[in-house]
């Protein structure tokens, strides 16, 4: 699969320990948001992945 068809996945949870973080990126998250968190917390999560594939133009 393209990777411009790969569908991002973003972790929202209560979990904000590290160790959850580094898990989730392990598993195949692309970015993780810990709640409570608001609109500009995940509109700068999106934000941050498409940034990086215009950068990199390729996955991360």
């Amino acid at each position: 699969m393209k990777d411009e068809e790969r569908v991002k996945i973003i972790m929202v949870t209560s979990m904000s320990n590290p160790n959850m973080i580094e898990k989730a990126r392990e598993l195949g998250c692309d970015g993780y948001v810990t709640k409570p968190f608001n609109r500009d917390q995940i509109l700068k999560e999106l934000k941050r992945l498409s940034l990086i594939k215009r950068v990199l133009g390729s996955p991360f």
